[in-house]
């Protein structure tokens, strides 16, 4: 995908937002876990705080007043939907039934996966590039 440095980061909340409300309904169909569901939920939650910044991993990463508003929320929403790597991670799904493996269910998790994966990083690119004067 290319990514303009002047990209509209409504746009980019919006089809991040989408992306969250589609995985956590994903989610909860497939009987995911509430750990899952719990983080999509808090990511969708930030992205319309007041003062998401309080919410991020690693506070110290973001100068406070350094980016506006829009650009924090997106970073921060970005930090907790990434469900990615680490033992017990979102990538550790496999979908049985009974002894059987479902493809279907499998199918559509790798498309939500890579789904999610794609907008976080183009919300990352797109909210940190908005400190870029031309």
């Amino acid at each position: 995908m290319n990514i303009s440095y002047s990209a509209d980061l409504n746009f980019i909340k919006e089809n991040l937002k989408n992306c969250l409300i589609d995985i956590k309904r994903f989610s909860e169909e497939n009987n995911i876990g509430e750990y899952f569901i719990n983080i999509f939920d808090k990511a969708l939650i930030c992205l319309e705080l007041e003062y998401p910044i309080e919410n991020l991993t690693i506070k110290n990463l973001l100068p406070e007043n350094y980016l506006n508003l829009d650009a924090v929320r997106l970073l921060t929403a970005c930090d907790i939907s990434w469900v990615f790597g680490a033992m017990g991670s979102w990538n550790d799904k496999a979908f049985w039934n009974g002894i059987i493996f479902n493809s279907e269910k499998e199918r559509k998790y790798e498309q939500f996966s890579e789904r999610l994966f794609q907008e976080i990083c183009t919300s990352i690119v797109c909210a940190v590039n908005t400190t870029i004067k031309y």
